[in-house]
């Protein structure tokens, strides 16, 4: 199982509006999260008669997410919030 770059670049296109995708794994955080949605993917194939194909889908595409959001560019390219200007005033 897993998302093909193709897919991926889907993804990142439909969600976060970034056509160019670059993926960056970094070693500086410990991530919490996607090791729990692994444990969920985990748990739904662990039970192949009982798996349902939708909730183990959208599991897949939250992880896929999750990783669009925290290792790549597309992090770098949100839309909306405060302009770097505006965060400076809010912070002095």
């Amino acid at each position: 199982m897993a998302i093909t770059p193709e897919g991926m670049l889907e993804l990142a296109a439909n969600e976060l509006d970034c056509a160019n995708l670059d993926l960056r794994p970094t070693n500086r955080i410990i991530d919490h999260t996607a090791p729990k949605y692994a444990k969920l993917i985990k748990a739904e194939l662990a039970q192949p008669n009982l798996a349902n194909e939708l909730y183990l889908d959208s599991l897949i595409t939250i992880l896929g997410i999750h990783a669009l959001r925290h290792y790549s560019n597309a992090a770098d390219a949100k839309s909306g919030g405060l302009s770097t200007a505006t965060a400076a005033r809010v912070r002095d």
